[in-house]
């Protein structure tokens, strides 16, 4: 039984060590996400200043329409980006909890399988003991 709470608690540890890799997965890609909504608002940025510096109408409506696009691109990324975050950090609250719940069980049976153990032991000595009182007193 020792060697079977033993296993599971590996067990779980390796769940919490793939769980944190994936974690850390999931971070990198969502950094990945934010430096590409970054970009797009940097492009948009670069395309409102060439708007200032071109003239002609239909080039600076292009332009405008350009950035505009750019932007509300960038606003979706980062609105992607922020979705993804709050439902990582949601599934991770979700898992911690789950273990957290998992151990606290555990501790408890094991605990309680302790005092049961002791609690027998204890009738046990004192049943030895009559035991031997009675068998004294016999003699």
């Amino acid at each position: 039984a020792k060697r079977r709470k033993a296993e599971e608690r590996e067990r779980l540890k390796l769940e919490l060590i793939e769980q944190k890799r994936l974690l850390k997965e999931q971070a990198r890609a969502q950094k990945a996400q934010e430096r590409h909504a970054l970009q797009l608002q940097r492009d948009a940025e670069k395309a409102a200043a060439r708007e200032q510096k071109l003239r002609m109408r239909e080039r600076m409506l292009q332009e405008k329409e350009r950035a505009r696009e750019l932007e509300r691109e960038a606003r979706d990324a980062a609105r992607a980006a922020e979705r993804d975050a709050r439902e990582v950090e949601r599934c991770v609250a979700d898992m911690v909890r789950r273990v957290e719940i998992r151990l606290y069980r555990e501790a408890r049976a094991e605990e309680a399988e302790r005092v049961k153990t002791e609690a027998r032991m204890e009738r046990q000595m004192r049943a030895d003991e009559k035991a031997r009182r009675e068998e004294a007193e016999a003699k």
